[in-house]
């Protein structure tokens, strides 16, 4: 069951990052991926804090940056997306 669970975390963690390209195309012309970069370099508290302030930050510019838009409130979702991976995975 546990080879299970890791290949589900797994595939989640790609369909989030396939998220967030398509939704944020520029991510793609750097040589860091900076989800990875803070997964490797920073503790699980210290990503929680960083995508939790990437959620507050879309949810607080829609309506503000180029008016009402649905692309903020789905770049709020995967971010949310992505704590609840961070949750569960400190659940274990």
């Amino acid at each position: 069951m546990g080879m299970i669970k890791q290949n589900e975390d797994e595939f989640q963690t790609a369909h989030l990052n396939q998220q967030r390209m398509q939704l944020s195309p520029h991510y793609q012309k750097g040589k860091v991926d900076v989800w990875k970069f803070g997964e490797e370099n920073f503790s699980l508290d210290e990503n929680v804090g960083f995508h939790r302030l990437n959620a507050i930050k879309y949810l607080t510019r829609y309506g503000a940056k180029e008016g009402f838009n649905v692309r903020d409130l789905e770049k709020a979702q995967v971010e949310i997306r992505k704590l609840i991976e961070l949750h569960n995975r400190r659940q274990k």
